[in-house]
């Protein structure tokens, strides 16, 4: 499906063809097709990187074209940002009025009267609904980014609390649910009142190995096949520089903070030495780290760590720390970001590969040693 034949406005049309989107990939055609565009409810269950923000932006285009506002409802702050941006990139041609909205203390946000776009985290849009804020009967669109959180123990009540009131204070209202890792999507969906759009097509195909004793492993059918990879000394150092040395940049999971602190300074001591970095570039990204730090420790470490090409990311950083790393990395200066599991939540990171050094594929393992 090519998006000079969806029925948006040519100023739309124009700002994703300059950004690269003339092609619709499959699930974002299937959604098209089931009526995304034309205030069908759809829950969106589709693989990580197929596009299921730019149906939310498509969605909301219409919506603002009738004079109706779009909530859109995420799990983390850093991510409010990132979707915020994206909406106002995309929609620029409709001046359309963009906000992102996470601070901690309630309120019923009444100046988002005048916003046609809200991005919140799930905690302040339960605020906000608590609070009765008036605007909230305009909404015409809700989207509901990483739905399969509605099972997690600690946050699902508040984003089911918060999403069901708005499903009754906005019922006419469309409903969006997007996930690349739900699998219960047909008892979602009857919640959501919604059509389930399910696909597990990705742009790019992903190979999940386990490296052991020199070799990748990796399960195919009931057996394993596996390969020998030339690594030298400390795995995760060594698997990683073979990466950057190829063209690629890295993500390190870890399971704390401190050891994604750990890892980055460990990482940086090798990385630091390859003739591949934009030292330039890192010691201008390292400046403003130290700037916005006023001399604190952990932005004198996280400082350090980008002057040689790699960074930790955590909920423990302050939020312009985190978009220094963020941006950073996206403009390809930095090669490796060692982070806790919250970056995964969707927040997009263009990594060739992505290393979780702790041991959760020890069932793997026993197949490796048992053989």
């Amino acid at each position: 499906m090519r998006v000079e034949d969806l029925p948006i406005s040519e100023g739309v049309k124009s700002k994703l063809m300059e950004h690269g989107i003339s092609q619709l990939y499959p699930p974002q055609a299937e959604a098209i097709k089931a009526g995304a565009l034309e205030g069908e409810s759809i829950l969106l269950a589709t693989s990580t990187a197929s596009g299921k923000t730019l149906i939310a932006v498509l969605a909301a285009a219409r919506m603002v074209e009738e004079g109706l506002k779009t909530i859109y409802l995420s799990p983390l702050r850093a991510l409010t940002t990132e979707k915020a941006g994206y909406f106002k990139q995309l929609l620029e041609p409709l001046d359309v009025k963009v906000a992102a909205v996470s601070r901690d203390y309630d309120s019923p946000e009444e100046w988002l009267r005048k916003v046609d776009v809200v991005v919140a985290t799930y905690e302040k849009a339960d605020s906000m609904v608590r609070h009765r804020a008036s605007w909230l009967k305009d909404i015409g669109l809700i989207v509901v980014d990483e739905v399969h959180l509605l099972s997690d123990p600690e946050r699902g009540p508040r984003l089911e609390t918060a999403a069901t009131a708005l499903m009754k204070i906005a019922p006419d209202a469309q409903r969006l649910g997007l996930s690349a890792t739900i699998t219960n999507y047909d008892e979602v969906s009857a919640w959501m009142r919604a059509k389930p759009v399910v696909s597990d097509w990705r742009p790019v195909q992903l190979n999940e190995t386990v490296y052991y004793d020199g070799r990748l492993y990796s399960i195919k059918g009931d057996g394993l096949e596996s390969e020998e990879v030339n690594v030298s000394g400390n795995p995760l150092i060594g698997l990683t520089v073979n990466c950057i040395l190829e063209g690629g940049q890295v993500m390190v999971f870890a399971s704390s903070r401190r050891r994604a602190e750990s890892y980055a300074v460990k990482i940086s001591r090798s990385v630091g030495e390859l003739s591949v970095l934009d030292r330039d570039g890192l010691r201008s990204d390292a400046e403003h780290i130290r700037a916005e730090g006023r001399g604190l420790e952990m932005a004198e470490l996280l400082a350090s760590c980008v002057e040689r090409g790699v960074a930790f990311h955590h909920a423990g950083l302050t939020h312009a720390h985190r978009r220094i790393v963020e941006r950073s990395f996206h403009e390809r200066r930095l090669k490796v970001i060692c982070a806790t599991p919250t970056l995964a939540a969707g927040v997009n990171i263009p990594a060739r590969m992505v290393l979780i050094p702790e041991d959760v594929y020890g069932a793997v393992l026993d197949m490796v040693e048992g053989r």
